[in-house]
């Protein structure tokens, strides 16, 4: 996945976080379904979601991968 600030001109820190929809319904326009596995962008040794920086006209890419551990109320 690549990212880069819309119309940033100073540095900027994203946080990337991604849900899984099991039944292939959501919309994004609702909320996520109750249960869908959920994950954010955690930095190597960290257990915290960590910011991505980017700077103007820049990209960073990164890999986002998450599994059971944690679910939607």
């Amino acid at each position: 996945m690549r990212l880069r600030p819309h119309g940033e001109r100073r540095p900027a820190a994203v946080y990337l976080s991604g849900f899984y929809d099991e039944q292939g319904g959501w919309t994004g326009t609702t909320p996520v379904p109750s249960g869908s596995p959920a994950g954010a962008y955690v930095a190597a040794g960290s257990f915290a979601p960590s910011p991505i920086e980017v700077g103007a006209g820049e990209t960073a890419q990164v890999e986002l991968t998450f599994n059971d551990l944690f679910r939607i109320p």
